[in-house]
Order: structure tokens, then sequence, then C-alpha cells
């Protein structure tokens, strides 16, 4: 126990020492993110904090690596590496604002290392498994990174997704994968006391592209356990996964393009309709602790009738919620319908 609790001590002070350090470089260079069109914040903040994120996970690796095998050294050498790569490519975008090809680009990098080294033959076998692997990776990062948008989101996600994989794995005995949630948790929560409401940092592309690999990296160490073990974890990350989804329905059925930003994500629509980010942000947060629940239920349910029902229910919980608050409606739609109950107001006024 006390070992433990050095080894997150350690690794949440590194994240708010390297947090802090990186609001300091941030201010100091003007790296800062502005208000636009599709923000809600309405003043510069600095965007560097995914810097702090990596300092308290490289701590928790080093902390990892003098106890490993040599085997399990081998792991975290390949990730960190990988890791590295998509965080360089996070700052670079943060400070110069790269085009979506060539940020998607520096992923890649990374999350081709990671399949390459790791594809599960569970899945499929040799260059199929690589390819699930890669889009895996590619998937979860850019599903972290549209979540990313109000103070605490993302963090707050990601953090709860690596409480329930860390106990996945260490019930399933899966030593290291558990250790590297643990320090995914403990990197996440230093990080959080900079980025809670109102936010004295972003974790900018560099952390949200950081996070999602890491957690994409740890859906693929659960397939090389089992079919069950990958179905928890899905669950797990869900939400994002779930608001990546709806997005790209909206934005396909609104004809544009699906890189393209908008203000129709689940916590734009709840808070605007609840006016207030202590509803949306528990509400969001609420939603992946349900999430994380089902994925334990179904890592321990007792038989496949139970694990489905299970998933269906949250499936279908999720879609009633979505369909509420509108998260598959194009923003013309949605703009059109908000420009209807504007001018109905004013004429029984």
């Amino acid at each position: 126990m006390l070992r433990l609790m050095a080894f997150l001590g350690t690794v949440f002070l590194s994240a708010v020492f390297g947090t802090w350090l990186s609001i300091r470089l941030a201010k100091a260079k003007e790296y800062l993110d502005h208000p636009n069109a599709i923000k809600i914040h309405v003043i510069p903040v600095p965007r560097l904090g995914g810097i702090g994120i990596f300092c308290g996970l490289l701590s928790g690796f080093t902390f990892l690596f003098w106890e490993a095998s040599a085997p399990d050294r081998s792991i975290l050498i390949v990730s960190l590496t990988a890791l590295l790569t998509v965080l360089i490519a996070g700052v670079v975008d943060d400070v110069y604002t790269l085009s979506p090809r060539w940020k998607l680009a520096g992923l890649a990098i990374g999350a081709l290392i990671l399949a390459v080294w790791f594809a599960p033959p569970l899945i499929a076998p040799g260059v199929l498994g690589g390819a699930l692997s890669f889009l895996t990776i590619i998937g979860m990062a850019n599903a972290m990174n549209l979540i990313d948008g109000i103070d605490g989101l993302a963090g707050s996600i990601a953090l709860i997704a690596f409480i329930f994989f860390a106990v996945l794995f260490q019930v399933s005995e899966a030593g290291l994968a558990a250790g590297l949630a643990a320090a995914g948790t403990a990197a996440t929560t230093g990080f959080l006391l900079f980025n809670r409401h109102p936010a004295r940092t972003f974790m900018g592309d560099s952390g949200s592209l950081l996070l999602g690999t890491l957690l994409g990296f740890l859906l693929i160490r659960a397939a090389h356990l089992s079919w069950t073990h990958i179905w928890s974890g899905l669950l797990i990350c869900i939400v994002p996964i779930w608001d990546t989804a709806a997005a790209i329905v909206r934005r396909l059925r609104g004809h544009g393009s699906i890189f393209e930003g908008d203000r129709c994500h689940s916590y734009d629509l709840l808070y605007e309709r609840t006016q207030s980010y202590a509803l949306t942000i528990s509400g969001m947060i609420g939603t992946a602790i349900l999430c994380g629940l089902a994925g334990l239920a179904v890592l321990f349910g007792s038989s496949i009738i139970f694990q489905v029902i299970v998933t269906f229910l949250l499936l279908g919980l999720l879609l009633i919620a979505s369909l509420w608050l509108g998260v598959f409606v194009p923003e013309k739609l949605q703009s059109d319908k908000h420009s209807r109950a504007q001018e109905a107001k004013l004429r029984q006024s």
C-alpha cells in the first residue's frame, strides 16, 4: 500500500509541477487559446496543459520501469515513445495551429508504433489486427479531442475511464496495464487542479490527443485478454466515442465536412438547455460513471444474456438523451429552430 501511495503521489506531484511550468511557458510565449465562434470561454487561456500531463505519465512510467520485468520494460519504452511522439505533434499544433492533415500525420506515427508492436491476435491476425489497433488509437485520440470543449470535461472523462480501466486490469491480474491506468489517473488529477472551472489552463491538443492515445492503448491491452474485456473497455470509453459518432452523423446530415467544428456536441447542447456549468459537467461526469459501471457489470456478468441486456439498456439511455438534446441535428437546423423560438417569444411579449 505504501508503494502504491508513493507511486500515485509521485505521478500527481509531477503533473502538478509540469502543469504549473506549462502555464508559465504559455503565458511568457503567448501560446494562448483565444475565444471564437465555437468556443465557450471569453478570455485567452494558456493551452499547453498536455505537457503537465506528460510529466506525470513520465514519472509513472519511470517508476514502473524499475520494477518491471524485461518484457514489460520493452512495452513501457515503446509506449512512452509513441506517447511522446503524439505529445510533440500536439504541442506543435497548440503553438502553430497545424492543418488537420499534418496533425493527423503526427498522431498517425504514434498510433502506428503502438499498432505494430501491440496488435492483439485475439481480434485479427497480422496486418488486419494492426490496422484495427491503429484505427482504435486514432479514433480514441480524436474522440477525446472533440469532447474537450468546456473546463474540466475531457480531463474528468479521461480520469473516470482510467479509474475503471485500473479496476478492470487489476481484477484481471494484468499488473502493468493496471499501473498504466493508475498513472493516467494520478496525472490527470494533477492537471485537473488547474483545469477546473474557471480554468487556469487548457490541455490543448497536446493533452487531448495524449490522453486519447493512452486510452486507445489500454483498449488494445484489454483486447489481449478476452472479448469480454474488449466489450467492457468499449463501454468504459463510450462517452467520447458516442459524442464523436453523433458529430459525424450530424455533420454528414448537414452536408458539411466531418472535420469542421460546431457547437452542437452533447455538452454544448446540455449547457444551452441548463445554462449552468455545474449541471452540464455533473451530467457528463454522471454519464461517464454510469458507462464505467456498465463496463464492469459486463466484465463480471455471469451470462451473455445479462451482458447484452446491460449493454442495450445503456445504449438505449444514451440514445434517448441524445434525441432529447438533439445531437444528431445539423447545426444550421439547430440555429433555425433557436431563431424561431426567439421570434415566438418576441411575439408573445
